[in-house]
């Protein structure tokens, strides 16, 4: 109780809590006490509380708790005897041996209907998923009832490829039509369904960016259909009210505000019409927790089977809200690579708050840390030229396997002899070029580095132009993933990769094939995915920052197909040898001594006067060459034909003319190719996570610091050598 005497000096402190940590402590309390859920909130399961009360403890789970799949689902069992569907038959008898076990064998002891299942990278998580939905949805349920699944991860990305990942797996194996699933990918955010609704009314020859241009990628296409035909409808028949007047904004986990802040009734609104038919008719649903929480959603969408992907990245929090939502579930499972980026938690360092650390702990590290875990999944199915026998080495303990049938088939064998051209060095899949004169430069908390960045387009203009750089199957032009350690430097090669100059007299590509054919990002997007030749960016010169968390190291080098290429600087790491063992630069050293032992460093120099290599500007006795219009004569310094936004023109002499097309104009107003756009502040002209968008300038990240505490040893005999 408040005394007269100190209620004066009583401080009351507001805290904003973020959205989704609010639904994981309603759902938290749910499953603590399920009196206590709210009105219109589904009560959680007995199956629910069950792994609830054995999570925390990871013991061995009660006799009558273990339950074998093949009991839930009984239509399971068809593959086991060859009866399953062709299609679906011909995905199981493809498995390797490792998902063969865990279908036949070890999900047969499943503590509560809970299965935990941890996997090395490009392990075909992924293709177990699938396979396993498929077969679920083709059991033969009650009269009655209804099988359906939802998949759930925690970044968009991740979600965004499944759809047609599901259409092209189905395809490969033959299905017919009619079995192919009905899947919508479910959001909540107001962006999406603003840009739904204003498309209509956007004139086609407008050039300033709408909503959709920018985000339209991801609402599947049927909704997004849908929605323009409500909007045409509404506004014949005079209720364009709702949709021309602003933004119309919805939330799922509510009834729906129109523009003027006034309830619209559930049963009558149109986008609500639409969401709940599309949610209610899917056979497969893929959202992230946030938005499968959702009253409305889980009103209308009731899954017998939900999949946790890359719950390693998944706070143990959002997996218990997941676990909690959904008492139609019978089988929970939880996939993913405990050695991938782990779930982070954001807190002040000088007031670090109560069960911080366990927050930022998925379930299925911690039920793996307790031996309670399924046997992992340990083929590696992505790396060919045994490029995974080192990732293996340094990250999995040596478990990782090679699932590739031919270690070295021809298009393989045109890269790793590809990379000895470029570089020099002796044939090898995956080598190091160290720049030694290049620096790193600070943009707010992150960093780029110019150098770098020119010999990436070494790099591109190189196997860009070589027609024998294909696919593994010789079908397809080979594909490039330059992959970097910071949001700046990616965001720096992306623009410079939207430069006209670039593409035409440098690279010698279109701007659609280098859509088609490069992919720039952060280690953290690249989660899932690969490309034949892929390029690592530690951007970093006068320390290792984070670059040497070996999670997102093992990320970063399980990536690559047929060839790796690291750009990476000793100095970044040299002067903490001595302290290497209790740090993270022992990923650094290990991995640099590794290939500089085996003779595959490549130290070179680059000239910022001529854009040479082998030597430096001061004592460079070439022509200068401009690193921004290619022309000789100049450096970028002083070029006439600059149109770069992010400086003052007279700093360099007029802006003449268009750096894009040569036209009477900025490069802002130009109509002649796509405008780079930033969706950090919504200003033109530069990319998110570039130095010149004040908005980027505000955004603090924090990294997680992830210690080192495995061992590796150095075998003998080198498979990465051809």
């Amino acid at each position: 109780m408040l005394t007269d005497d100190n209620i004066r000096t009583c401080n009351i402190a507001l805290k904003l809590v973020p959205k989704t940590f609010e639904q994981e402590m309603e759902a938290h309390g749910e499953i603590q006490h399920p009196a206590s859920t709210r009105r219109g909130n589904l009560t959680p399961s007995s199956l629910a509380l069950d792994i609830y009360r054995w999570l925390p403890s990871l013991e061995s789970p009660k006799r009558d708790s273990v339950v074998n799949h093949f009991a839930i689902f009984p239509g399971m069992v068809r593959a086991l005897v060859g009866a399953a569907p062709a299609h679906l038959q011909s995905m199981y008898n493809d498995f390797d041996e490792s998902k063969k076990q865990m279908f036949s064998e070890h999900m047969k002891h499943l503590p509560c209907g809970l299965a935990v299942i941890p996997g090395v990278a490009a392990s075909g998580r992924s293709t177990f998923v699938k396979f396993y939905a498929l077969m679920h949805l083709a059991e033969q349920p009650a009269p009655g009832s209804r099988n359906q699944v939802l998949i759930l991860a925690q970044q968009h990305q991740v979600l965004d490829n499944y759809e047609p990942s599901f259409r092209r797996s189905l395809e490969k194996y033959g299905a017919p039509p009619h079995t192919f699933p009905r899947i919508e990918r479910a959001y909540t955010t107001s962006a999406e369904i603003r840009a739904a609704v204003d498309t209509p009314s956007q004139p086609a020859s407008s050039q300033v960016p709408n909503e959709l241009d920018k985000i339209d990628q991801h609402l599947t296409e049927s909704f997004l259909d849908e929605f323009r035909q409500v909007a045409v409808q509404g506004s014949k028949g005079g209720a364009s009210r709702n949709f021309g007047s602003g933004p119309l904004h919805v939330s799922i986990t509510k009834d729906v505000i129109n523009p003027s802040g006034r309830r619209v009734n559930e049963r009558t609104d149109p986008i609500n019409t639409i969401y709940k038919a599309k949610v209610r008719e899917a056979d497969i649903v893929l959202a992230t927790p946030s938005t499968a929480r959702g009253i409305l959603f889980r009103r209308k969408f009731h899954p017998t089977l939900v999949i946790m992907d890359e719950n390693a990245r998944t706070r143990e929090l959002t997996t218990i809200m997941a676990i909690s939502s959904f008492p139609s579930a019978k089988l929970f499972m939880l996939l993913g690579d405990p050695q991938q980026h782990a779930p982070v938690t954001y807190h002040r360092e000088d007031t670090p708050e109560a069960f911080d650390k366990q927050i930022g702990l998925s379930c299925l590290e911690r039920v793996k840390r307790g031996g309670a875990a399924l046997p992992a999944l340990l083929y590696n199915h992505r790396q060919y030229g045994y490029l995974q026998k080192k990732p293996s080495a340094w990250f999995y303990d040596n478990l990782m396997k090679s699932g590739v049938k031919g270690h070295f088939p021809p298009p393989v064998r045109v890269v790793h002899s590809m990379i000895a051209e470029l570089t020099g060095l002796r044939k090898s899949v995956r080598i190091i070029v160290d720049v030694t004169n290049s620096n790193e430069q600070s943009i707010n908390t992150s960093f780029k580095n110019d150098y770098h960045i020119h010999y990436i387009l070494r790099i591109l203009e190189f196997f860009l132009n070589s027609p024998t750089f294909t696919s593994v199957d010789g079908k397809q032009p080979g594909t490039i993933a330059v992959v970097s350690y910071y949001k700046a430097q990616a965001a720096e090669i992306q623009l410079v990769l939207y430069r006209r100059e670039v593409l035409d007299f440098r690279l010698h590509v279109t701007a659609e094939e280098m859509a088609k054919r490069v992919r720039v990002g952060t280690v953290g997007s690249f989660h899932g995915e690969g490309a034949d030749l892929v390029i690592i960016d530690y951007t970093r010169t006068k320390g290792p920052g984070f670059t040497g968390d070996s999670h997102l190291n093992a990320t970063a080098h399980t990536r690559s197909i047929q060839g790796e290429i690291i750009l990476m600087n000793q100095s970044s790491f040299a002067s903490q040898k001595n302290s290497a063992n209790s740090s993270l630069t022992k990923n650094l050293h290990m991995i640099y001594d590794h290939l500089e032992n085996k003779r595959r460093v490549l130290k070179i120099t680059f000239c910022d006067h001529c854009l040479g290599w082998g030597h430096e500007g001061g004592g460079c006795v070439e022509k200068p060459k401009c690193s921004r219009c290619y022309e000789v004569g100049h450096v970028a310094s002083s070029c006439p034909n600059c149109g770069e936004l992010g400086h003052y023109s007279g700093h360099f002499g007029s802006v003449k003319a268009c750096y894009r097309c040569g036209g009477d104009h900025l490069q802002v107003n130009c109509a002649e190719s796509p405008e780079v756009y930033c969706t950090d502040c919504n200003i033109p002209g530069h990319v998110p996570g570039r130095d010149l968008c004040l908005t980027a300038r505000r955004l603090s990240q924090q990294q997680q610091h992830v210690p080192w505490d495995g061992s590796t040893e150095d075998n003998e005999w080198d498979s990465e050598e051809w």
